[in-house]
Formats: C-alpha cells, structure tokens, sequence
C-alpha cells in the first residue's frame, strides 16, 4: 500500500473492463496504473 493511500479510500479505478477501490488493488497493479496516469510537468 502506498504512503498517502489512506487519503484516497473512496478512489475507484477501471481495471481491465471492471472497477475496484483502488486500495483494494494489489501494490503492483496500484504502480502499474500510477505509470500509466503519472505526468510530468515541464
């Protein structure tokens, strides 16, 4: 679980055609959608 997850408890996330809390979500599947959605500025 990550550092700030507990701020986040009512995010949900579509996952591969269905959704779930994204706490609920396994640490390696939370990283792979943070890659995914992460931007840098600049």
């Amino acid at each position: 679980m990550h550092k700030a997850s507990g701020l986040y408890r009512d995010l949900i996330v579509r996952v591969a055609g269905y959704s779930d809390y994204f706490n609920d979500l396994g640490v390696d599947l939370q990283n792979e959608i943070i890659a995914r959605t992460a931007h840098t500025s600049g």
